[in-house]
C-alpha cells in the first residue's frame, strides 16, 4: 500500500502573508532576528505550533529567510514587493513568491495554461494520495494566490515581451540597397594555411654498439689433488702376550703344582707349558716368529716365543745355553 504524501505547504495565501512580512518589516527591518520576536510582530505570544507554521509559510513564500541557527530576517523578494523600484519590479517579485512553494509548481505542471477549479484540484490531490488534513490548505492557498497574482498583474510580465522588443527587431531588419537586392556582408578571410608536413621521416637512430660474443672456450678445469698412499692392508703383529708369574710350591711330594721344573745340576730351568695361540688371531709376521724372549729371575727363566720347527730347535740351544750360564754361576 502507497504511504500518503506529506509534503511541505503553505497554511494561506500569499496576500495574508504579505500582511505578516510587512509588520516584521516595519518593526526591524531587514536586520536578523530570532524566530520568537518574528512571531511576536505576527501576533503570536511567543513561540508554538501555529506560529512555527506561520514562520514556516512565510519561508515557502520566499518572504522570510533563514539566517544562522533559531535566527531569521526579511528577504530582497520582500523588499521588492513592499518597497519596489519599479513596478514591474513588484509584479517580478510578486510573481516569485506566489511561485515559491514547491506544490504550487506541482499544480502548474498538470493543470498549464489555466488554474484548475477546486474539484478538480481536490481529485487530483487525491490521487496523488495526499493526506487529507493537507489537501483542504492546499487548494485554499493555491486558487486565491493564483487569483491574487491576475488582480495585481504579476503573469503578464512573464509574457510581456518589453519595451526594446521592438527596437530589437527593427535592428535586425536588413536595409535594402536603392538597387532593391540586399547586400550580404562579405565573408570572413579562410584561415592561413598550415604548411604540409614533411613527407620524409627522420632517420632513425644509430643501432646500440654491439657486445663481443663472449668466448666458446672453457677454461681448463684446475688439476685433480694429489693422491694419499693407500694404507697397508698387512696390520703389524701385535705384541706376544706376557704370562703371569707362575706360583712356587715349596711343598715337598705336592701333586698340584702347576709345572715341574728340569733339574740340571743345582740349577732348575722351570719350561712353561705351550700357549695356544687363539683361534682369530693373525698370522705373525716374518719379523716376530721365532723371537725368543727369555727372563732371568733368580734361579728361574721365563721363556716366551712364538715358534715353528726351526725355532723349537733354536729354543733347545737356548735352554742348553741358559743351563750352562746357570751353572757357572
Amino acid at each position: 500500500m502507497t504511504r500518503p504524501r506529506s509534503p511541505a505547504y503553505p497554511n494561506f495565501p500569499l496576500e495574508k502573508a504579505l500582511g505578516m512580512i510587512s509588520d516584521i518589516f516595519e518593526a526591524d527591518r531587514r536586520n536578523i532576528i530570532d524566530r520568537e520576536t518574528a512571531a511576536k510582530h505576527v501576533g503570536y505570544s511567543g513561540l508554538s505550533g501555529a506560529a512555527d507554521k506561520a514562520l514556516a509559510t512565510l519561508k515557502h513564500y520566499n518572504l522570510l529567510e533563514r539566517s544562522g541557527t533559531g535566527q531569521t530576517r526579511v528577504t530582497q523578494v520582500a523588499m521588492d514587493i513592499i518597497h519596489p523600484d519599479s513596478d514591474e519590479d513588484r509584479k517580478s517579485a510578486l510573481l516569485t513568491a506566489g511561485m515559491g512553494p514547491d506544490i504550487f509548481n506541482e499544480i502548474q505542471e498538470r493543470f498549464p495554461g489555466s488554474p484548475p477549479s477546486e474539484s478538480a484540484l481536490t481529485s487530483w490531490l487525491v490521487r496523488e494520495n495526499f493526506q487529507n488534513r493537507a489537501i483542504k490548505p492546499i487548494v485554499k492557498s493555491y486558487t486565491e494566490t493564483y487569483r491574487y497574482l491576475e488582480q495585481e498583474g504579476a503573469f503578464d510580465t512573464a509574457s510581456d515581451p518589453g519595451p526594446n522588443a521592438s527596437e530589437s527587431a527593427e535592428g535586425n531588419q536588413l536595409s535594402l540597397p536603392e538597387g532593391g537586392a540586399p547586400q550580404m556582408p562579405a565573408p570572413p578571410p579562410p584561415p592561413p594555411q598550415m604548411p604540409a608536413p614533411s613527407s620524409q621521416m627522420p632517420a632513425p637512430p644509430p643501432p646500440p654498439p654491439q657486445m663481443p660474443a663472449p668466448s666458446s672456450q672453457m677454461p681448463a678445469p684446475p688439476p685433480p689433488p694429489p693422491q694419499m698412499p693407500a694404507p697397508a692392508s698387512r696390520m703389524p703383529a701385535p705384541p706376544p702376550p706376557r704370562m703371569p708369574a707362575p706360583t712356587h710350591d715349596h711343598t715337598v711330594g705336592s701333586a698340584s703344582a702347576p709345572h715341574t721344573p728340569t733339574q740340571t745340576g743345582h740349577t732348575s730351568v722351570a719350561t712353561m707349558p705351550p700357549v695356544a695361540a687363539p683361534a682369530l688371531a693373525p698370522t705373525p709376521s716374518e719379523d716376530a716368529l721365532n723371537q725368543i724372549n727369555a727372563e732371568i729371575r733368580g734361579d728361574t727363566v721365563y721363556i716366551s716365543a712364538l715358534l715353528d720347527k726351526d725355532g723349537l730347535k733354536k729354543l733347545a740351544k737356548k735352554i742348553a745355553a741358559l743351563s750352562d750360564f746357570l751353572d757357572d754361576d
